[in-house]
């Protein structure tokens, strides 16, 4: 990721921390919408919002993950022809590129 010329923070990620964080699943320095805006800052970060155009390729893929979240995030890294930054197996049966 270092050398990328862009990386991106899909909508999605930020929907999935806000939830997990009022739900008590992950304990934060700050709320979510400041810790989202400081983290993209630092480290350089540009947001990715959900289009129609992903949600046409999520309407088509196969349902190798039941995860939401990981499927509109693996429809974006499809639509966008980009990799996707994560620890679950299951995403490389997606025909994206998986980095961890």
């Amino acid at each position: 990721m270092a050398d990328a010329e862009t990386v991106n923070l899909s909508a999605a990620v930020y929907w999935e921390i806000i939830i997990k964080y009022r739900l008590g699943k992950i304990k934060l320095e700050t709320p979510p919408e400041e810790f989202i805006y400081q983290q993209m800052t630092k480290n350089f970060l540009q947001k990715l919002d959900i289009t129609f155009k992903h949600l046409d390729c999520l309407a088509t893929m196969p349902l190798h993950h039941r995860d939401p979240f990981d499927r509109i995030l693996v429809a974006q890294a499809m639509t966008e022809k980009s990799p996707i930054l994560s620890v679950d197996k299951q995403l490389k049966r997606y025909d994206v590129e998986v980095l961890w």
